[in-house]
């Protein structure tokens, strides 16, 4: 019995000294490498909401991390960088929730270009810039539904509604938190 007792000691402690081990390496790269750390975490976030969107909340509900992510990236990386992590985490989102129609020839540009304004305007408040191209970009999307596919405008509004509150909430909640960790 005594032996099973210290087997059980020495896995306890091999497990925990492994958990520390990862904790530990973390905590450094978060120390050397924040800024791509935490970007990489709130990318992966991003692919996570976009993978589990359509089953867990459904389509009509406007739930992505896009807009926050292209709009921290091209303010802390530059307009190239919130242009390319638009464009990607937009049509990973767009296919892993079947989102797919004309609406993706003014969706993909319109995430994209968010990021490069981002990164044109790095001085502007993080809560102001992501609330306003938040409200420009819903606003854009509706009126071109309205002009280029007005029969699906009744289906499209709640979507658009339910995102540009969503993101509202993110960037007045943790755009600046975040922000703050990669801006130094």
């Amino acid at each position: 019995m005594k032996k099973l007792s210290e087997k059980s000691k020495e896995t306890f402690y091999h497990r925990h000294r492994s958990i520390l081990l990862l904790l530990a390496i973390v905590l450094l790269l978060l120390l050397f490498f924040k800024k791509i750390f935490v970007l990489a975490v709130l990318i992966a976030l991003s692919f996570l909401v976009s993978f589990f969107q359509n089953t867990l909340v459904g389509r009509n509900i406007g739930l992505e991390l896009v807009t926050l992510a292209a709009v921290i990236s091209g303010i802390v990386y530059g307009s190239i960088t919130g242009f390319f992590i638009g464009f990607v985490l937009i049509v990973f989102h767009l296919m892993m929730s079947r989102h797919m129609g004309p609406y993706i020839l003014w969706v993909i540009p319109g995430y994209s270009i968010v990021g490069v304004i981002s990164g044109v305007f790095p001085t502007v408040n993080i809560i102001t810039l992501g609330i306003v191209l938040t409200v420009v970009l819903n606003l854009a999307f509706i009126l071109l539904t309205l002009l280029i596919t007005p029969s699906a405008l009744p289906k499209s509004l709640p979507h658009f509604i339910t995102n540009a509150v969503i993101n509202v909430i993110l960037f007045s909640t943790i755009a600046q938190p975040i922000y703050s960790l990669i801006a130094k």
